[in-house]
C-alpha cells in the first residue's frame, strides 16, 4: 500500500499523504472506499497515530478524502475516512 523511506528528507506524514494521494488518483483506491483507521494504518506502518492523523487531515483539506463521524453509542464516536477523489476534479479554463 504505502512504503516509507526514512532517509527521505520529506517528513513521514508527507510521504503518507503523497502515497495515499497517488493511490486515490490512480484508482487503486476507488471513490467511496473506506480507508484504514488511523490506528490500523499506524500499527501497519509502525509509526505514531498522530502522524497518520496529520496526513489524513491534509488530504481532507485538499479534498481527496472525507471524514465522517459515526456514532454508535451516545458516549462513543469513531471517525471514518473515505476516498473521494471525485471532489478534486479540476476545471481547465480556456
Amino acid at each position: 500500500m504505502i512504503s516509507l523511506n526514512y532517509r527521505d528528507s520529506r517528513p513521514i506524514y508527507e510521504q503518507i499523504r503523497d502515497g495515499l494521494r497517488k493511490l486515490i488518483v490512480t484508482g487503486a483506491l476507488s471513490a467511496d472506499e473506506k480507508l484504514p483507521s488511523v490506528r490500523a494504518l499506524a500499527a501497519q506502518l509502525a509509526i505514531n497515530p498522530n502522524t497518520i492523523q496529520r496526513a489524513y487531515n491534509e488530504l481532507e483539506g485538499e479534498g481527496y478524502i472525507l471524514s465522517l463521524i459515526h456514532i454508535s453509542e451516545p458516549t462513543r464516536q469513531a471517525e471514518i475516512s473515505y476516498a473521494v477523489f471525485c471532489l478534486k476534479k479540476k476545471t481547465i479554463k480556456k
